[in-house]
């Protein structure tokens, strides 16, 4: 799992392919992922599709390198999740007031 007091993924790629660019609602669905990791470094690939009207219209992938990983811990986990949640409704809390 990631280190939960200091979480490191750095985006490493993307790449995107297209049947076709006529689109005029396109639709993004997530595919799968798979998360390899060898030691104490990862990688994530992310998965997905293009889609108009329910047709795929294309496909892509992205890559995020995760380093200093550790042995799972729940704890650490719960504690990373209450600390983002934090986080985010103190943004979303600022980003109200600014609207």
């Amino acid at each position: 799992m990631i280190n939960c007091q200091r979480p490191l993924v750095i985006y490493e790629s993307m790449e995107v392919e297209f049947s076709r660019l006529d689109l005029t609602h396109p639709e993004v669905d997530f595919t799968g992922a798979t998360f390899d990791v060898e030691g104490k470094r990862g990688v994530v690939t992310l998965n997905f599709a293009f889609k108009e009207d329910g047709e795929v219209v294309g496909k892509g992938i992205k890559r995020m390198v995760a380093s200093g990983l550790k042995p799972y811990d729940q704890d650490a986990v719960d504690d990373l999740v209450q600390r983002f949640n934090e986080r985010k409704d103190a943004f979303l809390a600022k980003f109200a007031k600014a609207a």
